[in-house]
């Protein structure tokens, strides 16, 4: 397969390139490594120390994002409470005035009979009345 010229310009740009800057990069820091004097025992035990600390620093790293995705569901929770408790509230009011009038229709009878019953009373206390005045 033939590339243009221009392809082979960005694969060389995106991939040959920085394949052969990391490696001489790695080549310096092993040599430097290496001239430095760094490969004694000492050296290898705080490389070893790095190699077995990265899993929990990425492990940390984790747990630290996941903490952070909290804090950030927490606050929308914080943003969204009040709305949804306005709603709630909405609700709750519309139920509070069934409920009174449904009340308010079962206590009528109720008042009526009481209602009904005093005037018969009254009535009854009026008509002693007229009839003691009467007797008397």
């Amino acid at each position: 397969m033939r590339l243009s010229p221009s392809a082979r310009r960005a694969l060389w740009r995106r991939m040959y390139a920085p394949l052969l800057i990391g490696i001489l990069l790695l080549s310096a820091a092993a040599a430097g490594l290496f001239f430095g004097g760094v490969w004694s025992l000492r050296g290898w035990a705080d490389v070893s120390v790095v190699f077995l600390l990265s899993p929990l620093l990425l492990v940390a790293v984790g747990l630290f994002l996941v903490l952070f995705a909290l804090a950030a569901g927490v606050g929308r929770i914080i943003q969204w409470i009040p709305s949804a408790a306005d709603a709630v509230r909405r609700w709750l009011d519309a139920v509070q005035r069934v409920v009174q009038r449904v009340s308010d229709l079962a206590a009528k009878p109720f008042l009526m009979l009481g209602s009904f019953a005093a005037i018969l009373r009254a009535a009854a206390a009026v008509l002693r009345r007229v009839v003691r005045t009467d007797e008397g």
